[in-house]
């Protein structure tokens, strides 16, 4: 009985991770565009570092928004 309850508490635990991680992966994936044109225009030094980072972040976000649904 006992295990029963902590395997189900660890499965509402790891529910309610995925969904952060879920939710967090899609609002970076979204706002991770208007965030670097930000950035670039405050620090124009940097863009060209912001934009490889841009294009490196951006599939992994949509990789982790994918796989937590």
């Amino acid at each position: 009985m006992l295990g029963k309850v902590g395997s189900k508490s660890l499965h509402r635990a790891s529910k309610l991770g995925n969904k952060a991680i879920h939710s967090g992966a899609k609002i970076g994936a979204k706002y991770i565009d208007p965030a670097t044109a930000v950035a670039s225009i405050a620090v124009p030094e940097a863009g060209a570092g912001l934009a490889l980072a841009n294009m490196a972040a951006k599939p992994v976000l949509k990789a982790l928004e994918r796989g937590t649904r």
